[in-house]
């Protein structure tokens, strides 16, 4: 019995199936203490100090040190984790005698010599690493949890699980009974159907007429493909996450839903009975801990069913990006390939109107949805789109060319009285939009609005700038409103003239970026925008590469201007790559005048770093130069 913690963790073991089928599979305990001490302890403060706790825990030849963390340990949690990770394992480990190696080659050396049993856990469930009841944290509520409030519960995490299961049971059942119809043993397609999953581009044909002993049809192909996505979601659905968190309406756990939500739609589109109802009816017992949300039945019909992704909103989705980016007439969106047949597209004054014929196939099943589409947009948020399923091309042929004369010479109402009548009934507008083409129109709507609004902040600037400049340096303290026009109006500048000399790589090139924050410092303005900082980050790395490259009195003198220009700002710039630039040009051999010295050390570089080198010889100052200039 080492339910103590007392195994021993150097070893492999291996762990035979409990039915006597000989079946068995190597396990590894992970070393606790070390994983602990990387966690919560500090360990990752050093490199040294890390390898010489693997060297305390290591047992001899022939033994693993091994340890199991979270990802986000290593530079997330801990600043510069990951940097010590990478040097304890690159340097220390092989330097004290280690064999950095993983468990697959280490079971190829040493396999296991000795047999485990894992402990059954509460009811014979078996055990879970992040909950003390076995796998109370993924069933009931068993007082593990994450995030909750003041008097919560998890009593949903039953009735949720209980749904989830009678949904899972009624796609197996459906499932089953493909055997002999579209499957040889449907279960056996559904396991190796992970070999779709992991190369999109691997021939469902040929895998379909593998498991099927035949090659099917185009209709048998979709039903197969549909059951098998089917059995994906049902596995999916399950994911740990959306139990581990306090409450049913958490995002993780709308996940988990959203997920069932696409096994009942998939039934119902292979025109199965989908058992929605008695889902819904066993989900409402679950109950949200937020009073507002109700239960589980509110819940999915809430965030499940109102953001599902339908073919047709897909396509008016891609109708409606197209009124104002650049059209893609082919091309992926939210699980479907589309092609765009017919495309028009026209602006006249402020009204934008485009028609097509859109195919939508989808990659995971081949399903194929064809829509007429017509969709306008007025200026500003004013979007419409409306589309049916495509009627063939004599019929689409007319009503297109019927729209575009209305176009032409019809008012407003009009236009969109015929678009309703001749590519309708389905309406949809801006709020349809998928996330990734709300974000481009939003970006491109906000940014009309922004110039806008910078055109009348920056005439306010200047209007006043001589009033404002005598008054601060007379010592009064500006108002608010004046303040804020000022830093946005040289902010604006600041970065507009960044964008400008964003492919020269002279320091030179940013004197006039230098007067602009010369004069922000020297008002104690703050220029505080988000994209403003990755474009300074940005400069700083290309000047110090040139520099680096040429590392004339000149050019390290401006590098370290703007340098200090950033700090001068309040900007906490991410010095990484510049850093990595100088760093490796050392290396090199690149000599460590006074100047580049200052350089390193205001780049926060170790001073150990930059003992004195001997100069070397022109060629080998070519060659360092032309290694050092990443550009």
């Amino acid at each position: 019995d080492v339910s103590d913690g007392s195994i021993d963790t150097t070893i492999s073991y291996k762990y035979l199936h409990s039915d006597d089928s000989g079946r068995s599979i190597a396990v590894f305990f992970y070393d606790g203490p070390i994983a602990k001490a990387i966690a919560f302890e500090g360990a990752l403060a050093s490199s040294l100090g890390l390898v010489d706790r693997f060297a305390r825990a290591a047992m001899g030849e022939a033994r693993l040190v091994n340890v199991a963390t979270d990802g986000e340990t290593y530079g997330h949690h801990f600043k510069f984790g990951d940097r010590c990770l990478a040097y304890a394992l690159e340097v220390e480990a092989q330097s004290q005698g280690f064999w950095v190696t993983n468990y697959g080659e280490f079971l190829d050396h040493y396999p296991p010599t000795m047999e485990v049993e894992l402990a059954l856990g509460v009811s014979g469930e078996g055990t879970s690493w992040s909950c003390a009841h076995g796998l109370g944290r993924w069933t009931r509520d068993c007082g593990c949890q994450t995030g909750a409030e003041e008097g919560w519960n998890q009593s949903w995490r039953g009735p949720l699980r209980k749904a989830l299961d009678f949904l899972r049971d009624e796609a197996a059942t459906q499932f089953a009974a493909t055997a002999g119809d579209l499957f040889l043993d449907p279960w056996a397609a559904r396991d190796d159907y992970i070999e779709l999953m992991l190369d999109r581009h691997a021939s469902q044909e040929a895998f379909l007429e593998r498991h099927a002993g035949r090659r099917l049809g185009p209709a048998e192909r979709v039903r197969a493909l549909t059951f098998l996505e089917m059995q994906r979601h049902a596995m999916v659905m399950y994911t740990s996450c959306g139990w581990f968190f306090a409450d049913l309406a958490g995002i993780e756990t709308v996940q988990v839903l959203r997920y069932a939500g696409r096994v009942i739609e998939l039934m119902e589109e292979s025109g199965l009975e989908s058992g929605r109802d008695e889902f819904l009816e066993i989900l409402s017992e679950a109950r949200s801990n937020v009073l507002s949300l109700g239960n589980g039945a509110d819940i999915f019909k809430r965030f499940v069913e109102a953001s599902k992704v339908s073919p047709q909103r897909v396509a008016a989705h891609l109708s409606i990006s197209g009124l104002v980016d650049q059209n893609q007439e082919t091309g992926e969106s939210a699980g479907f390939t589309y092609r765009m047949g017919a495309f028009q597209k026209q602006q006249h004054g402020r009204l934008t109107l485009s028609t097509c014929h859109l195919i939508l196939d989808s990659i995971a099943t081949g399903k194929r949805h064809e829509y007429a589409v017509a969709s306008m947009y007025f200026g500003d948020v004013d979007f419409y789109c409306v589309l049916r399923p495509f009627p063939g091309a004599p019929e689409f042929k007319t009503a297109t060319e019927q729209l575009w004369m209305h176009y032409r010479a019809g008012s407003v109402p009009s236009i969109l009285r015929y678009a309703e009548e001749l590519f309708g009934p389905d309406e949809y507008g801006l709020e349809h939009l998928l996330p990734d083409g709300r974000q481009n129109i939003s970006g491109n709507l906000f940014r009309r609005m922004v110039d806008r609004f910078s055109e009348q902040y920056e005439l306010l600037y200047e209007d006043n700038r001589r009033n404002i400049e005598m008054l601060h340096e007379a010592g009064f303290q500006l108002p608010k409103e004046l303040r804020s026009a000022a830093e946005f109006t040289l902010g604006r500048r600041f970065e507009k003239e960044l964008r400008k000399q964003q492919e020269n790589y002279h320091p030179a090139a940013y004197t006039k970026a230098l007067e602009l924050a010369e004069e922000a410092a020297r008002h104690g303005y703050r220029i505080k925008r988000s994209t403003i900082w990755r474009l300074v980050e940005d400069m700083i790395a290309k000047t110090v590469r040139y520099t680096v490259a040429n590392p004339s009195s000149e050019n390290i003198q401006l590098a370290l201007m703007l340098i200090r220009m950033t700090k001068k700002l309040g900007f906490n710039a991410n010095l990484d790559q510049a850093q990595e630039a100088v760093y490796e040009a050392l290396r090199a051999g690149l000599p460590v005048s006074d100047e580049m010295h200052v350089l390193a050390l205001t780049l926060e570089l170790s001073s150990g770093l930059l003992q004195q080198r001997p100069l070397p010889s022109p060629d080998e100052l070519s060659n360092t130069r032309a290694e050092a200039l990443p550009l």
